[in-house]
């Protein structure tokens, strides 16, 4: 990402003559959106590993603030790691609310995007999230921490929005 060149010169020192950018990229035959109308109800994805440095913690008070306004929304919530066990046990009380597919393979991530009304992604530290490419390019708007390179993918009110870190 720019982001990543800029860290790269900044913190690193490394020389702008020996950086490189090489855009990210995805199978759009793979990556689009639905054929037909596309998901139904209100379904809030995560894709990521349940780390803290992910914003893992974030996902069950994100759940809970919009099952308040949205009682019918759904969380899809895709991944494993080091926080899984503790973020499930802590969902009991949004059961029927919150679904954990837990580790899957690349080529479930497609459908899995094209069952979303929005991706979310409240990470702490990002390159460029290629599951924000995944899932514009499923047609899913992304709802994001501004942090690394994720402005480069989202564009703040157009193709989702940018919040700040923690928020």
């Amino acid at each position: 990402s720019k982001f990543d060149l800029r860290q790269c010169q900044e913190v690193f020192d490394v020389d702008k003559s020996k950086l490189h950018l090489i855009p990210n990229a995805v199978d759009t035959s793979e990556f689009h959106p639905p054929r037909n109308n596309g998901h139904s109800g209100h379904a809030i994805t995560y894709i990521g590993r349940l780390e803290p440095w992910k914003g893992a913690q974030a996902l069950l008070r994100i759940a809970e603030i919009v099952n308040q306004s949205v009682p019918d929304a759904r969380f899809n919530v895709v991944g494993g790691g080091s926080m899984e066990g503790q973020i499930v046990a802590q969902s009991a009380h949004l059961k029927g609310n919150i679904r954990f597919f837990g580790e899957v393979g690349h080529e479930n991530i497609a459908p899995i995007l094209r069952e979303s009304s929005v991706l979310v992604l409240p990470s702490y530290i990002e390159g460029l999230p290629t599951v924000c490419l995944e899932a514009l390019a499923c047609g899913v708007p992304v709802v994001a921490s501004n942090v690394g390179g994720t402005s480069e993918v989202v564009i703040d009110g157009t193709t989702g929005y940018l919040c700040p870190v923690d928020d």
